[in-house]
């Protein structure tokens, strides 16, 4: 029984005086862990915040459409175009063509150009090169808008179908 208990003491001693030796190392350890670990959730947290102020002006530029001046909504979902939302940048471009918001072709052409850019799905990027190429051909740019139809129809997108009778038609 004795025996028992000198190796449980020694195994205790053991044990503590590794702690005492390498103490920094674990402080280090553990406080590097508690920086990471903050850093992540104040990441997170600030890119909520982002995202629910750019759903917020979202919904007040799709308020404000309802009014006579069209500037003060057009700016806004410029704002949000800039911002690069993976979600609302693109529902904001929507509005913009949609409801004919700003009329300089060359502009838009940029919109969707820095959209392109974003990270987003394969599917999602497919989708809003159907949609450009759409703008084109309404907007009597045939060629590029048929190219990008053909790149739709070439690259095996769920588009496909759409896209070859777009061509078609």
């Amino acid at each position: 029984m004795d025996i028992n208990n000198e190796n449980k003491n020694l195994e205790k001693n053991e044990i503590i005086s590794f702690f005492r030796e390498y103490k920094r190392y674990i402080f280090l350890i553990l406080f590097v862990i508690l920086l990471i670990t903050g850093t992540y959730y104040y990441y997170k947290t600030s890119e909520e915040k982002k995202s629910n102020l750019i759903s917020e002006k979202y919904i007040k530029a799709s308020l404000l459409l309802g009014s006579k001046n069209k500037e003060e909504p057009k700016a806004i979902l410029e704002e949000i175009i800039k911002s690069k939302n993976k979600f609302y940048s693109i529902l904001a471009l929507n509005l913009i063509i949609e409801k004919e918001l700003e009329k300089d072709k060359s502009k838009i052409i940029k919109y969707f150009k820095d959209l392109e850019d974003l990270t987003i799905s394969t599917e999602s990027r497919n989708l809003l090169m159907l949609k450009k190429a759409l703008y084109l051909i309404r907007n009597s740019e045939y060629s590029e808008g048929k190219e990008i139809l053909q790149n739709l129809i070439d690259s095996d997108s769920s588009f496909k179908s759409i896209a070859k009778d777009l061509i078609n038609f």
